[in-house]
């Protein structure tokens, strides 16, 4: 995917926001990735909050089920 950056940034957030069209993480994050390859700053913080969200959810159950399995 090549185009404006700041067109992609757009398109991600409507894709993460659900705007116009149907929410899809992955698209954001792939228009996000795009625009931030471009040297797009603002994509870049866009991409590091997306994985930090992904990452924290993951971790929030990784922890949430290790506690409540290892009950003794």
């Amino acid at each position: 995917m090549q185009g404006n950056p700041a067109a992609l940034l757009n398109l991600g957030a409507a894709y993460e926001d659900g705007d116009v069209v149907a929410v899809d993480n992955k698209e954001a994050f792939r228009c996000y990735e795009t625009a931030a390859a471009q040297g797009y700053a603002i994509a870049q913080y866009n991409l590091a909050l997306l994985y930090a969200s992904t990452f924290s959810s993951f971790f929030f159950f990784f922890c949430f089920f290790f506690l409540f399995f290892n009950k003794k």
